[in-house]
């Protein structure tokens, strides 16, 4: 056996790497421990030849093993698939091998696996290898979902967020990566850990703007480029009219190129277009919902993207350009914790449920929705959807999804963390929630600080694009105040203390879709029913936090979930919440004291350029007189002694040049969100 194992010793690298965790993605988990039984069964696997290629035989099969991986493995066998004769054929020629060196266990240091054993591979070998489209969408790929490297040889690579983990073996190369994917080809996770290892090692390659359609891009591009300037001339052109001057013909013009911006490939413009159109419909019908401090903000939001498109043209940033459909990714088996449901409905007629999980391996959450047009009379009712069959075979319907801990299997989810309806996902309910998984969540506070500071680094500045499950949070507060419902804006707050006596407001409103949760909350006696957390949507104000309540965390019994949805009834009459000891309060008076100081000293130049930028874009051209120069002077020397000198600049340019009056409106109106931002 000695000229055996010499032979072998140029198969050790690849036979070295190829652990069981790696054997399991290439075939089965099930499949290997089958391999592994029939090895302890006595089923032995005899070398034949070892020149090329090692030759065996496998229970009365010959298992071909080349020097380029399992991947390119034979078996005589009818499977199609990697069999267990060649799995088996791995595990005993590993067990044959004599160890070289005694095994450590120390795990390797930063400095090694920022610098893994990867070649530098050109553009040109990854376009070879994948072809350029797949080279193209592991570019973006990347850029959307973070990787972290965590081994040396062989390299591992993971992407939490795809719930995807690829592996690079230095002995076989490209040809021999796993993917947990499973592909059949070269897929787009293997281009970008190739990608993401050569990043690592500071070598980053992208592709070039030119293409063999050349002509078609190059119209693509100009009919874009045509479509930002004429929105660019109708925004200003709406603001030198003037927002209360406004007709049907604006709000057509609006339509019209948003059904141009969806033709140019610009999805995110044609939506911000439509918004605008909603906004001067609900003007032009004097709708109690109509704003025009909302249109105007719209208007000058759209306007800097606009300007954003037109500074990255044509290489459009998919954050930037939108995307006008939804693509679903297979993320594997997904291992969720149901942390709460509730119902939904627009100002443009669609009403929807929606279910939240969080996602244990990728620290982060994620969403299953279903919605439907209410102006079609067809009876949805988010109610009944919350006890109907789904979303997934295995699962008997949305509220135990909502409250309970699953496994899904061939899960697929978009770049918005939502989950699909797919019929090829399958779930298991693996118990009710209890405590320690709504605990376990990394997004639970109890300190109001932290989670302002948290939600502050999260939420998206400028054009960034945002994700509603960003603002999702758990809270735990150390005492729960006084409450009260209020009248005349009809909504219902709460005030929830936590150990520095620092104050959140649970605020819901009273709305068809609310008005389950508010009477919940009315009736809720949170020492009673156990209740030591909130899931909820985190708004953030200069003067206070508020958080629009979802669930409740509850310290439940074992068997019964520890998830109470406030929006759904609970199934049993006999689990009511329990009632209060002590009445609602009455609305106290704000100390208005308190909230000015709260707000930080740059508020009042804000807001007083503000109000006046809204007046001078309601009027329209001729609004800029000397009373307005005058003002705007005085707030440009105030925001500049504040420390906003770009604003002051801007606010003076607007007063010494006004030739440009519609456009510097709103440039100074988004300079002045940013502000407000920050």
């Amino acid at each position: 056996m000695a000229g055996a194992e010499n032979s072998l010793e140029r198969f050790r690298p690849q036979l070295t790497a190829l652990d069981d965790e790696a054997l399991a993605v290439a075939a089965s988990k099930g499949l290997v421990r089958r391999a592994q039984k029939d090895l302890q069964k006595g089923v032995e696997p005899k070398l034949l030849n070892s020149a090329d290629s090692l030759i065996l035989e496998v229970d009365r099969h010959t298992v071909s093993l080349p020097p380029t991986g399992l991947l390119d493995a034979h078996c005589t066998c009818p499977a199609a698939d990697i069999c267990r004769h060649r799995l088996a054929a791995y595990l005993w020629l590993r067990s044959q091998l004599q160890p070289c060196n005694p095994p450590s266990n120390a795990p390797p240091s930063p400095s090694e696996i920022s610098t893994p054993p990867l070649p530098v591979y050109s553009l040109a070998d990854l376009i070879a290898w994948a072809s350029k489209p797949v080279v193209r969408e592991a570019l973006t790929f990347l850029d959307q979902k973070p990787p972290q490297i965590e081994s040396v040889d062989p390299i591992v690579v993971r992407f939490p967020q795809a719930n995807i983990t690829c592996r690079y073996f230095a002995a076989t190369g490209l040809d021999g990566m796993l993917c947990s994917c499973k592909a059949r080809r070269v897929c787009l996770h293997q281009v970008a850990t190739v990608l993401a290892v050569l990043r690592s090692q500071g070598i980053v390659l992208a592709l070039s703007a030119s293409s063999p359609s050349a002509e078609s891009e190059t119209t693509a591009t100009a009919a874009a480029a045509q479509v930002i300037a004429t929105a660019q001339t109708l925004l200003e052109k709406t603001i030198a009219v003037g927002l209360l001057h406004l007709s049907e013909i604006s709000r057509q013009q609006f339509v019209t190129l948003a059904v141009s911006a969806q033709g140019a490939k610009l999805p995110r413009l044609a939506l911000a277009l439509r918004s605008i159109a909603s906004n001067i419909d609900l003007s032009l019908k004097r709708d109690a919902a109509a704003d025009s401090d909302r249109l105007f903000g719209r208007l000058a939001h759209t306007y800097a993207l606009c300007a954003a498109l037109q500074q990255t043209a044509p290489a459009y940033p998919p954050y930037l350009a939108g995307r006008s459909q939804s693509h679903y990714e297979d993320v594997g088996s997904l291992e969720l914790i149901g942390m709460g449901a509730y119902p939904w409905q627009t100002q443009s007629g669609y009403g929807g449920l929606t279910v939240l999980f969080w996602d244990k391996a990728a620290q982060q959450w994620c969403s299953w929705s279903e919605s439907r047009p209410l102006f079609h009379g067809n009876g949805f009712k988010p109610a009944r959807a919350y006890r109907q069959p789904g979303p997934w075979e295995g699962i008997a319907h949305p509220a135990e999804a909502s409250q309970s801990c699953l496994r899904l299997y061939n899960a697929r989810r978009n770049y918005q963390q939502r989950l699909s309806t797919s019929s090829q996902t399958i779930g298991v309910t693996l118990r009710p929630t209890q405590p320690a998984d709504w605990q376990s969540v990394s997004c639970c506070f109890q300190d109001w600080q932290a989670l302002r500071q948290h939600m502050a680094s999260a939420w998206p500045m400028g054009l960034a694009e945002s994700t509603p499950l960003e603002r999702l949070a758990v809270i735990q507060p150390h005492q729960w105040g006084p409450r009260q419902f209020d009248p005349v804006p009809q909504c219902f707050t709460w005030d929830l203390l936590d150990q520095a006596d620092r104050l959140l407001l649970l605020k819901i409103p009273f709305t068809s879709t609310d008005s389950a949760a508010l009477e919940q909350l009315e009736q809720l006696d949170p020492a009673k029913a156990g209740v030591s957390g909130v899931i909820g949507i985190i708004f953030l104000a200069r003067e206070a936090i508020y958080c629009q309540p979802i669930a409740l965390c509850c310290q439940s019994d074992p068997g019964r979930s520890a998830i109470i949805n406030l929006h759904f009834p609970p199934e049993q009459r006999a689990s009511k919440p329990a009632i209060a000891s002590q009445p609602l309060t009455e609305p106290k008076e704000p100390d208005l004291d308190a909230l000015t100081s709260a707000r930080g000293a740059t508020t009042p130049s804000v807001d007083l350029l503000l109000a006046t930028l809204q007046r001078l874009a309601e009027r329209g051209q001729n609004a800029l007189d000397q009373a307005a120069r005058r003002e705007l002077t005085q707030q440009a020397n105030y925001s500049e002694t504040v420390g906003m000198a770009m604003l002051a600049d801007a606010t003076r340019r607007l007063v010494e040049s006004p030739g440009h009056l519609s456009s510097q409106l709103l440039k100074i109106r988004y300079l002045c969100y940013l502000y407000q931002q920050t």
